[in-house]
């Protein structure tokens, strides 16, 4: 596919709109909710146990540490210039076999997140980087699911409201052409090709058999490729449970995201095998709003009712003492914040 018709796709579909572009009409939105709440932070109060609400530099692993370790993946923190041989002793004591996932402990939009499948790759990957790394168990389940919940401090009413289905960049074999010219055909799966070349040129080389599949990014993120896919049907009593649980070992979170891992289910109940992959708070989004069949009204909408319900949460907690960033402290953090977005969109 030509790079025009690469842009002209772009243009069609408003999931790759620019972020400022979707999120704009809500700008008098959060004017007005900061006016009445007397804080530009506000937003930062929803979570009170999250590093700022959870909504920026919010590092994963303060929330790993508090998970009973059957639900989350096995994770070992690297500082920037940390000693390596502890995490060799880490991975050898928990039986570690590649392939492994490195990710920033601060999320950004899947930047920096990489599949590792051999020692020499991890090592590699290492020397570059230039903030705190986790390093987990690559969980090789094949379904994932966000799961958006929002708890009413108040009365402790738990709701989960958008439920996102990801679907991995696959192709499918003709007997004739690459991977690579396979990816190429498909508009979402082009725009990945050059960020994959970098790693797998080889890899995209290969002629599949006809009718073979083939699993080219075993990452379920929207900006490397995925396709999010609106999961209603799991919405139901027994994922309920099983979320409320969950977050039944973190006080203070009202608001947020589950992002997990699992690997079958009977009747859209999923099974209890499934691994928490991470948890995120005040920036989440409803993500299944991105499944190509919804319009960005139906998205502005959606997003209105989640802006509206995280303002209720702030109020509550702002009435209970829970002090948000102050508008020094936030700028501060906001500036850090895009620093380390920078440097990963140049190093990746």
């Amino acid at each position: 596919m030509s790079n025009l018709g690469i842009i002209w796709h772009k243009f069609r579909h408003w999931e790759y709109w620019p972020t400022w572009v979707v999120y704009f009409p809500f700008f008098f939105l959060y004017l007005g909710y900061s006016l009445r709440l007397r804080s530009i932070f506000y937003f930062t109060s929803v979570n009170p146990d999250m590093t700022n609400g959870g909504a920026f530099l919010a590092p994963k692993d303060e929330i790993y540490n508090r998970l009973p370790p059957e639900f989350i993946p096995a994770t070992y923190t690297l500082g920037v210039g940390q000693d390596i041989n502890g995490l060799w002793s880490w991975m050898s004591d928990n039986r570690l076999s590649y392939p492994v996932l490195a990710k920033p402990n601060m999320g950004l939009r899947g930047a920096g997140l990489k599949v590792l499948y051999s020692k020499k790759e991890l090592i590699d990957f290492l020397e570059d980087i230039q903030s705190t790394y986790l390093i987990q168990e690559f969980i090789d389940y094949d379904n994932e699911l966000g799961v958006f919940f929002i708890k009413n401090p108040e009365t402790g009413a738990f709701d989960i409201t958008s439920i996102v289905k990801k679907a991995f960049i696959t192709v499918r074999g003709d007997g004739k052409k690459t991977i690579g010219e396979l990816m190429l055909d498909i508009p979402r799966y082009a725009m990945q090709y050059k960020r994959l070349e970098v790693w797998n040129a080889d890899e995209l080389d290969r002629v599949l058999s006809e009718g073979e599949l083939y699993e080219v990014e075993k990452i379920g993120n929207h900006s490397l490729g995925t396709t999010f896919l609106d999961g209603q049907e799991f919405n139901n009593d027994d994922l309920k449970q099983k979320i409320k649980s969950l977050l039944s070992q973190l006080s203070g979170i009202y608001y947020g995201r589950v992002d997990l891992k699992y690997s079958h289910a009977v009747d859209n109940q999923i099974h209890n095998d499934f691994k928490v992959l991470e948890i995120n708070g005040a920036f989440s989004e409803p993500a299944h709003i991105y499944d190509p069949k919804y319009s960005i009204l139906y998205a502005w909408k959606t997003q209105y009712y989640h802006f509206r319900r995280m303002y209720q949460v702030c109020k509550y907690n702002l009435g209970k003492g829970i002090r948000p960033l102050s508008l020094k402290e936030g700028l501060m953090k906001f500036r850090e914040h895009f620093k380390v977005v920078k440097a990963f969109k140049e190093a990746y």
